[in-house]
């Protein structure tokens, strides 16, 4: 195939990524807001469910100029939960961190159990978020405006679907951000005993 040929394919690919991506984003919302996002509730493996999650985005970060660093701390760590919303809230939260960080910068993502609590965490050395954007976090559509700062695109949907289902789990998920430094997010569920 004639390398042009190969570079309108793969825009194409990408493009149609990009839909797929915002379809199902708009799909969560619809369920949510109408109460009806099913969980599949289990005991699951939450270091599994995140070393895939790391694994499976691997590529997005490649393709973003940045790696993943996994530190894992513990061993299986057992939780109540839906094992595909929660990779997809790793996920959300795996690409919210490739989209702001330098090229060349890794993101660190680990998982720690205090008191019976884990604590999933992922860290960017990016550029921060700015006090104004932080009051929009986790709200439909919120996007950052900072094209300069952002190495792609996204819906503004990820955070708001990753609240609802960490909420859906009765957990909480959160942000430590600091401009010009970075930024983590995190989540906590119960661990079972």
């Amino acid at each position: 195939m004639p390398a042009k040929a190969q570079e309108m394919l793969a825009i194409a690919t990408k493009n149609l990524d990009r839909l797929n991506n915002l379809v199902n984003d708009i799909l969560d919302v619809e369920k949510l807001v109408s109460g009806n996002m099913a969980f599949d509730f289990q005991s699951v493996d939450l270091l599994a469910i995140a070393r895939e999650a790391v694994e499976e985005n691997q590529g997005y970060a490649q393709s973003c100029g940045i790696g993943f660093r996994f530190a894992e701390t513990t061993s299986h760590v057992n939780v109540h939960g839906d094992s595909m919303k929660l990779g997809q809230v790793i996920a959300n939260l795996l690409s919210n961190a490739a989209k702001f960080s330098d090229k060349g910068k890794t993101v660190d993502v680990s998982l720690a159990v205090d008191n019976n609590i884990a604590k999933v965490s992922i860290t960017d050395y990016g550029p921060g978020i700015s006090k104004n954007f932080q009051r929009k976090f986790f709200q439909r559509f919120a996007q950052a405006d900072a094209s300069d700062t952002r190495q792609q695109s996204g819906t503004g949907l990820g955070l708001y679907i990753s609240k609802s289902i960490i909420d859906g789990h009765g957990g909480t998920i959160g942000y430590d951000t600091q401009e010009g430094v970075g930024t983590t997010f995190f989540f906590t569920l119960n661990v079972l005993e």
